[in-house]
């Protein structure tokens, strides 16, 4: 049996991994002294990480290799595999996604007799709360768990813990905030675990985590991975700054299934990691190259230079050695224990782990290297308006609004504002309302009172049963081809739109200043019955932080 050749490389700190000072925070953990990793050592890292798929038993149809069925793919089957796989590398970190609760995974890894944590007693585990919020194994197959094991023998923990990666990181509740995850319901959402783990040897001291983001063909789908990555970053960066050395954030290593190849013209998340988030793809800077893909669902070959969904990322350290592993298993007549082929065997008399390839990365971190805050797209093109803060009056009668004065923001926002800035500007030669994201979001909306806009003025509100058209002069702009934008009105007092049924969308005319009439005709119901109430503004399918739309009139025909 062939086995895999690791050479050991000897390599100097870039200083490149010193990119920027960072400031203070709260809760630093060098106001205690602890966690200060001395300068002239390194720790050198061993890693895997696996998405351990979470089915307890898989489709027939999905066992592709020739003779095999679903019974060799059991819960037990697999879980001694995955020990075989630790006994061959002996890693220091594992990070695990799609653990899925009691019945599943978490019965083999933590609370059976004979689990991962009782038969392997070196490793301690993070990561207790799954997709949906539940805890400490609770929660059916499809509400998973992603994890971080690590070696007590070599790292003392510091501390650990789970965050959803949205705005509000404590809770996975739906927000509108860019997220969409596991079995593709908006009201869940995708987790970060994390360790704060410290060298006993050297003291130095890092963060860790295991992730699962989600990229799909559909734009709407491919989209919300940037809203993920950018809240995974956010809150990883949080917790390298809360344990900071001096006044340095912690350096930080996240692995785990992103679903996407770099590739994938939708793959929004990695183009955000490898530039926006400052981290470097382990795989690129490896000292000896491995092209291989990282998919192969049970018979299905996707090997080398094939689909990449699986990485190690990291701030502030170095790759002494990187490959996805794409051996096989071997196992006894009672399947109760079995061997780690390093050369596949894809001909149906070997079998796998799961339907991803782990990817194994070692790494060695210094004690000076650091990690930096990611840095947010801002659109160039809305980045240097000049705000408007006087004006002359509201320009508008029952049937048109001219938003040309900074008093018109009174009415915008007031029954719903989810992820837009207002502001009114002056943006090529003309005064107009700018409406902006300030953070990648999938789904923000904004509504105007032309209700109350009305009532102040001492107006007539227009019927909406009798007005089906309305003229719009607008400026689109959008960083990426996929997002959409709708508007839509509305006499419903308590919902302002709903895409698809009181909204056309409004499309991108190179960004130059557009009229559009659209016509409602079509439209019945609460929505549209009595007098107007509102107008909106909603995406299907999201902006990047800084784009926007302009809005000059509003005008019913």
């Amino acid at each position: 049996m062939k086995s895999i050749l690791k050479c050991a490389v000897a390599l100097i700190l870039d200083a490149s991994l010193c990119l920027l000072p960072v400031g203070c925070g709260t809760n630093s953990a060098s106001e205690t002294g602890e966690n200060i990793s001395p300068a002239d050592v390194s720790a050198s890292v061993r890693i895997i990480t696996v998405n351990i798929a979470n089915p307890t038993r898989f489709e027939n149809d999905y066992i592709l290799y020739e003779g095999q069925t679903p019974d060799d793919y059991t819960m037990n089957k697999r879980f001694v595999r995955f020990c075989a796989l630790v006994d061959y590398y002996s890693p220091d970190v594992i990070m695990m996604q799609e653990v899925n609760g009691r019945g599943g995974w978490w019965d083999y890894l933590i609370d059976n007799e004979d689990s991962f944590i009782n038969r392997y007693t070196k490793y301690g585990y993070v990561g207790n709360v799954n997709l949906a919020g539940g805890t400490n194994g609770g929660g059916n197959r499809g509400t998973f768990y992603n994890q971080v094991y690590y070696n007590k023998n070599k790292f003392e923990l510091i501390d650990g813990g789970t965050f959803f990666c949205r705005d509000d990181k404590t809770s996975p509740e739906n927000q509108y905030t860019g997220d969409y995850e596991g079995i593709y319901n908006a009201s869940n959402t995708t987790t970060c675990s994390w360790a704060v783990l410290k060298d006993k040897k050297t003291g130095v001291t890092a963060v860790y985590g295991s992730t699962h983001l989600c990229t799909r063909p559909n734009p709407a789908q491919c989209f919300r991975n940037y809203g993920q990555a950018r809240n995974l970053t956010e809150g990883l960066y949080a917790v390298a700054e809360r344990y900071k050395r001096g006044d340095k954030a912690l350096p930080v290593v996240v692995g785990g299934d992103f679903n996407g190849d770099p590739s994938h013209e939708g793959f929004y998340a990695y183009s955000h990691m490898t530039e926006n988030a400052h981290y470097v793809d382990s795989k690129t800077v490896a000292p000896v190259e491995d092209n291989s893909g990282t998919a192969r669902i049970f018979g299905k070959t996707v090997q080398n230079n094939g689909i990449r969904i699986d990485y190690v990322f990291h701030q502030g350290a170095e790759v002494t050695d990187y490959f996805v592993l794409k051996g096989t298993f071997i196992e006894d007549k009672t399947q109760t224990y079995c061997e780690y082929n390093t050369d596949p065997v894809l001909d149906g008399t070997q079998y796998d782990l799961t339907d991803h390839l782990p990817v194994y990365a070692k790494l060695k971190i210094n004690g000076r290297a650091y990690s930096v805050a990611p840095e947010d797209y801002v659109n160039p093109v809305t980045a240097n308006d000049e705000v408007i803060t006087a004006g002359t009056g509201i320009n508008a009668t029952a049937n048109k609004i001219i938003f040309d004065s900074p008093e018109i923001l009174g009415y915008v926002g007031q029954n719903v504002n989810k992820g837009f800035n207002a502001n009114v500007v002056e943006s090529n030669g003309r005064y107009c309302l700018k409406l902006t994201v300030p953070k990648s979001r999938i789904d923000p909306i904004i509504s105007i009172d032309y209700g109350l806009l009305t009532e102040s003025l001492g107006l007539t509100a227009v019927s909406a049963e009798r007005c089906r058209r309305i003229k719009i002069e607008y400026r689109l702009i959008c960083t990426k081809d996929a997002s959409s934008v709708h508007f839509g009105a509305s006499a419903a007092e308590s919902i302002p739109v709903s895409i698809g049924v009181n909204t056309a969308q409004i499309v991108r005319e190179k960004g130059e200043w557009t009229s559009k009439v659209l016509d409602f005709s079509g439209v019945n119901g609460v929505f549209w019955s009595d007098k107007f109430n509102y107008f909106a503004v909603a995406t299907g399918v999201g902006l990047m932080a800084g784009d926007g739309i302009y809005i000059r009139s509003i005008e019913l025909l």
